[in-house]
């Protein structure tokens, strides 16, 4: 066995080995992690989906929006459309001589069309636009 001591290079030669090695270990524990991961997702996208209001399709999730709560968010944009104009008519053509029955109207009209924008943000953000 000799006594010479390893050469500065031949030193860093084998840090660079250990830090490849590490970094090669630490690439395959993320990949077989990430792999589990992934594989958990793609079943789960394979799967028949059911949306947020409990309706159920055959289609996998990632191919399907439901057409029960598409056309309920339809339904609730109409019911916004419809007293948006209201609201429109009542400030272009006040029904009443009175200033005060005036605002008491525009105010019912507001909070109609308030109430009818949260429930259909609620159905929007997946609760039940029923």
């Amino acid at each position: 066995m000799s006594d010479t001591k390893p050469t500065a290079g031949a030193l860093r030669a084998a840090k660079e080995i250990l830090d490849t090695d590490h970094q090669l270990a630490a690439h395959i524990i993320d990949r077989e992690t990430n792999l589990a991961q992934l594989e958990a997702d793609s079943k789960k996208l394979r799967e028949p989906a059911t949306c947020n209001a409990g309706h159920k399709s055959n289609l996998p999730v990632a191919l399907w929006d439901c057409p029960v709560c598409t056309q309920l968010l339809r339904d609730k944009l109409k019911e916004v459309e419809g007293k948006a104009g209201e609201l429109a008519d009542i400030v272009l053509h006040p029904p009443f001589k009175s200033k005060v029955l005036q605002e008491e109207h525009l105010l019912e009209k507001a909070r109609a069309l308030e109430s009818c924008l949260e429930s259909g943000r609620q159905a929007a953000l997946g609760g039940k636009a029923e």
